[in-house]
């Protein structure tokens, strides 16, 4: 796979023909990079890019973890939300943790898209949705999500909130009960305590300099304004200071199945990943032999288990 690297990738250094390249700078994109921003059929419609460019092009961008724009945006209050939409069925939403974006899941959403329409977005300040002058709030993530399927037509749907998005989901369930058919929640906690102590500590004082500079790199890749990483990070430790959590009388009044689950070796306690299913009278799950992240990229064992919980009535 090559190398990731904050150094934008020239289209001269991957092989392409003068002639792709010269269209493609025509058309404004001058490195491998900024074809994140592109939709496929719009370059493959380019006068020059044939078969063999279109390949060249897919290869590179693939072992960089590049990905065209399949989505698209929708208005929510001040927000331009981006969306993507994958396969038929019963409605299935998916939701990012903190300062991810909906390309985190490239491998589940397909996987899940066989049997239900996936539905994978980017909150506030995230992915390619731009910020906003709003400070990044569980509650008022969940209710843009709301609006967002309001707009789209979805009167309800199954909802699988991952790690911070497991606590857009919660408030999803708690302030837009009807939308919730069911709820997924993946290495996911209702209050800060939750968290092993140096990640809860981590949090509330993480700068841009101390993320890994992989999350940087895809955030740069799609953002809008990938100028405004440093911001996103203190957003989100302030959002982390601030939260006071969930309410756990709230949860125990939810009335829908849940699935629990998380890694062993999981930035939150397994005392609490068993209490918040208990709250929630729900299934819990310890993978084995996984991290906060690995399940994302070798999910087998964790579609079992979805698939399951998903086809029981």
């Amino acid at each position: 796979m090559a190398k990731k690297t904050d150094e934008p990738t020239s289209l001269e250094s991957i092989g392409l023909a003068a002639p792709a390249i010269r269209v493609l700078e025509g058309a404004g994109f001058k490195t491998l990079e900024q074809l994140a921003h592109a939709r496929e059929e719009e370059i493959a419609k380019l006068h020059g890019m044939g078969p063999n460019a279109m390949a060249i092009l897919k290869k590179e961008m693939h072992q960089r973890e590049i990905d065209f724009m399949r989505g698209q945006f929708v208005k929510v209050g001040q927000l331009h939300m981006y969306y993507e939409v994958q396969g038929e069925g019963q409605p299935l939403v998916m939701l990012h943790g903190g300062m991810l974006q909906s390309g985190v899941f490239y491998k589940l959403a397909p996987a899940l898209a066989h049997d239900h329409k996936v539905i994978t977005l980017d909150q506030q300040g995230h992915g390619r949705t731009a910020d906003i002058d709003r400070p990044l709030d569980f509650e008022q993530m969940a209710d843009d999500t709301a609006e967002l399927l309001e707009k789209l037509g979805v009167k309800q749907a199954v909802i699988f909130g991952y790690s911070e998005g497991g606590c857009v989901a919660l408030n999803l369930a708690i302030r837009h009960p009807k939308l919730v058919s069911k709820l997924i929640l993946g290495s996911s906690v209702y209050k800060l305590e939750g968290y092993r102590p140096e990640v809860q500590k981590g949090m509330k004082t993480m700068t841009a300099k101390i993320i890994p500079r992989q999350m940087r790199y895809h955030y740069q890749l799609v953002a809008p304004q990938p100028e405004k990483w440093p911001e996103l990070v203190e957003k989100s430790a302030e959002m982390a200071r601030n939260w006071q959590g969930i309410d756990p009388e709230k949860l125990k009044k939810l009335e829908i199945p849940v699935f629990v689950f998380m890694a062993d070796r999981d930035y939150m306690s397994e005392d609490h990943g068993r209490e918040l299913a208990s709250l929630l009278g729900a299934e819990f799950h310890v993978l084995a032999k996984s991290s906060h992240t690995s399940y994302l990229f070798s999910p087998k064992k964790l579609l079992e288990k979805l698939t399951s919980f998903l086809n029981k009535k």
